[in-house]
């Protein structure tokens, strides 16, 4: 092993293509400048336009349960600033850049409104939140999506529908085939190979009418994939815990799914009442082990409809009374793409449920 003096002077060696370049190098005060340049144009341009909806074409104070009539109009005031984000920055995927221009917006608009104006902010929470999902930070992007659903849900009750305008939009379809449409469609491809009626991701998606339930599905969908890319890069006890908690939540879904097709009570009820033929007995665990056992147990058998609406039970029955999920070793984690196969299936068996008599 070196000494330290040694260890000194490797360093020395290793650092020294950078030390006379990377200071003062043009690219990075030009990526810098160029982006300011662009944020204080965003900002004379926002607070120009929105003096003149406000001062000259008098639009009055934004209430999101009594909009304005015209549709159009709650956008107008933004629309020039977020065409230079779009055209600067997004369609050149400088996503975190893009980010930081619509939190400055954002800003620049809650400081102009003060306490005696409103205008509509949808656009702005909807671009930001997706700029902040496609990065991966899929938490605060899904949060200011809905944000965005909030500011425009006076226009439900008007005929419109401020969820298709967000979702429709490219840069909505752009974030969901990159964090949930790729991979969907694969899972969906192998289980067609298999027998099954799938529809495809896209189509699948846009059933989920309720844009509660389809964020809590993207979400949900993108969280499972991002944690196990994760585990199988090194697994670990946090991503091991996650993966769990997320692949029940998944189970809540296929409930809520069961719930607006009409059916009544708890998931052992709603499988029983949508689906004939099948034996629900034993589907819990009132532990860890429990839990990886009949999963192991339940994915040897051979009715795959059957098979995968125990899977999809035993799991949304399952209370963990531990942080910590297991190990690599153990079937759930050793077997995960397959699990999430089956809850998929049973998934696509609840989506071809007719809805309830």
């Amino acid at each position: 092993m070196p000494t330290e003096e040694e260890k000194m002077k490797i360093l020395s060696e290793l650092h020294a293509l950078l030390e006379n370049r990377l200071l003062f190098s043009s690219p990075a005060f030009g990526i810098v400048s160029n982006y300011k340049y662009i944020e204080g144009l965003g900002v004379e341009t926002l607070l120009e336009n929105m003096k003149y909806c406000k001062e000259t074409l008098n639009l009055p104070r934004f209430n999101p349960d009594k909009p304005y009539d015209d549709y159009d109009s709650k956008n107008m005031y933004f629309s020039a600033a977020n065409n230079l984000c779009q055209y600067s920055l997004w369609r050149h995927k400088i996503f975190d850049f893009a980010e930081k221009y619509y939190r400055k917006m954002l800003e620049t608009i809650l400081k102009f409104e003060g306490t005696s104006y409103n205008h509509n902010k949808g656009m702005v929470y909807a671009n930001l939140g997706i700029t902040q999902a496609v990065q991966g930070k899929i938490d605060e992007g899904f949060a200011n999506i809905l944000k965005a659903l909030d500011e425009d849900r006076g226009y439900f009750q008007k005929g419109k529908d401020p969820a298709q305008e967000i979702f429709n939009s490219e840069l909505f379809s752009q974030l969901e085939k990159t964090i949930v449409i790729d991979s969907l469609e694969k899972q969906m491809a192998a289980l067609s190979k298999e027998g099954e009626a799938c529809p495809s991701a896209g189509d699948f998606l846009k059933s989920l009418t309720d844009p509660d339930q389809r964020i809590f599905f993207e979400y949900t969908y993108a969280k499972i994939v991002d944690n196990h890319r994760v585990w199988v890069e090194k697994a670990n006890r946090f991503s091991a815990n996650r993966m769990l908690a997320y692949m029940q939540d998944m189970c809540l879904f296929s409930e809520d799914l069961l719930k607006r097709k009409g059916y009544d009570g708890m998931l052992n009820n709603l499988i029983s009442s949508a689906f004939s033929g099948i034996d629900l007995a034993g589907c819990g665990a009132d532990s860890y082990k429990d839990l990886n056992d009949k999963l192991e147990k339940m994915c040897s058998e051979t009715n795959m409809r059957n098979r995968a609406l125990r899977m999809l039970l035993t799991l949304r029955n399952f209370s963990s009374h531990n942080i910590s999920s297991g190990d690599k070793e153990d079937f759930f984690f050793r077997e995960f793409e397959k699990v999430f196969n089956e809850i998929l299936r049973a998934i696509v068996h609840v989506f071809n449920a007719p809805k309830a008599a």
